[in-house]
């Protein structure tokens, strides 16, 4: 956890440049059009936690030593020279923390009264920066951390790799908790159980006072008490939403009589993509990762030599994806196909089942994202195919290849194709019940018959 500076005052940043700070051509060219200096304080006001802040001592040629603080924000890095009692906002550079040597684990959050950047003619009569309180916030932050050590065999290139992914994988933390606070709670007004295709508890639907902006996948809170949003809270997965209402499923047994009406639902942070993540990159850094040379790989390009085919062949796809189909085929362990929207790649991924699925071979089709394997599972006809997953993260066009709907499918079928044999079965135990009585006549007659016999023998 970043430590935290908080200052009673403003902070105000005073643009050199006039309405439109500085851009560096990074984040110039990710930007449609160039933020002005009302578009920054509020980037900056927006921040609620505070604002990732690193500060540097840096030489420049036409002013000597210069303190520079840097304000980091999803969207940009405000590069700011202290000057005595006002920062002057040199540039807005890309939220790349590595590329300019500015580790994120160094941070401190700063958080004064509110943020405010003017342009050069306006900030004469300006004072306290509160530089002072932040350089010793930052200072002591630093220096009670030890510097992550890289892994032995590192090498620059490897150590730098892997900083860029610890940075942009906090930083896109940072972005999906700043996004899901400013998306206040709603209020619902009843809550009921709800049974869909089939009965599942702890699944319930809430009739909210305004249309849902929740969307089914999405992680959301339940309020324990009633319209007090800091109270303790429930967490739940949306299952689907219609207008004014959502379907969710609460993680766990939750007593919902307990639950007060009306409440509020809002959205829940969720970083398991981020968590995710921060395990790949430590196995990476540790070497511990199935294949150890990926770093190798991702970082260097060394890559196994493989046989090019020489004919792509003939098929459903065009000559790109022949050949990207072909080169997967011929690797030994892993191939990336890298395209944007609209390129067939889903296209390919399915031929390529196809494929493997006439050679007798099975294929794991796996995705970040459930409606990408839905798309491919969808598409394939005359396979045999399982989609795992829970229910509610399953495409309904889809629902229908889990295991247990096949399951339920199957026994439908067992019983259809044994509805036959089961009717004769039925009809001939009919006809024992009527042939039954028959049958015991006879075993009662058949001692008697055998003693007349005997008797007429003898005589």
């Amino acid at each position: 956890m970043s430590t935290v500076c908080t200052l009673p005052h403003p902070i105000t940043l005073v643009s050199t440049s006039g309405l439109l700070p500085n851009l560096d051509d990074r984040l110039a060219l990710s930007l449609d059009r160039p933020p002005d200096v009302h578009a920054v304080a509020s980037t900056l006001n927006g921040m609620e936690t505070g604002v990732p802040t690193i500060l540097r001592l840096e030489e420049s040629p036409r002013y000597g030593l210069q303190h520079v603080a840097y304000f980091c924000t999803p969207h940009f890095i405000a590069r700011c020279v202290v000057k005595e009692d006002v920062y002057l906002l040199t540039s807005l550079k890309s939220p790349a923390l590595l590329y300019y040597g500015l580790p994120s684990w160094q941070a401190i959050r700063v958080r004064p009264a509110r943020w405010q950047v003017l342009t050069s003619g306006r900030w004469s009569y300006l004072h306290r920066t509160g530089y002072e309180q932040v350089r010793r916030c930052f200072e002591a932050h630093v220096g009670s951390l030890e510097r992550p050590s890289p892994s032995e065999n590192l090498t620059p290139a490897h150590q730098a790799y892997l900083e860029m992914l610890r940075d942009h994988i906090a930083l896109a933390r940072q972005v999906e908790q700043d996004r899901i606070r400013g998306r206040p709670p709603v209020v619902f007004e009843a809550m009921e159980a709800t049974s869909a295709e089939r009965v599942v508890r702890q699944t319930y639907t809430l009739r909210l006072s305004e249309p849902s902006p929740f969307t089914a996948g999405e992680f959301v809170w339940v309020g324990l008490e009633g319209m007090n949003p800091e109270g303790p809270r429930a967490r739940a997965r949306v299952v689907g939403a219609d207008g004014r209402e959502v379907v969710i499923k609460f993680e766990g047994q939750v007593d919902v009589a307990r639950i007060p009406r009306p409440g509020l639902v809002g959205f829940e942070f969720n970083d398991v993509q981020q968590r995710v993540q921060e395990r790949a990159v430590k196995a990476l850094r540790d070497r511990t990762s199935l294949n150890p040379h990926l770093l190798h790989v991702l970082v260097d390009g060394e890559y196994t030599p493989y046989p090019m085919p020489e004919n792509p062949g003939e098929g459903p796809l065009n000559p790109s994806q022949n050949r990207a189909l072909q080169c997967a085929l011929a690797v030994e362990d892993l191939f990336l196909i890298l395209g944007p929207p609209g390129t067939g790649k889903t296209r390919t991924i399915t031929e390529m089942v196809n494929r493997l699925a006439r050679e007798g071979k099975r294929t794991l089709v796996t995705s970040k994202n459930n409606l990408a394997v839905d798309n491919v599972l969808t598409r394939l006809r005359g396979l045999r195919v399982v989609r795992i997953g829970h229910e509610d993260r399953v495409a309904p066009d889809a629902r229908h290849l889990l295991i247990d709907e096949q399951a339920r499918a199957m026994q439908r079928e067992i019983v259809a194709s044994t509805e036959g044999a089961f009717q004769l079965l039925k009809e001939a135990q009919s006809r024992w019940r009527t042939a039954e009585e028959p049958i015991a006549r006879l075993r009662e007659a058949a001692p008697r018959w055998t003693r007349a016999r005997a008797q007429r023998e003898e005589a």
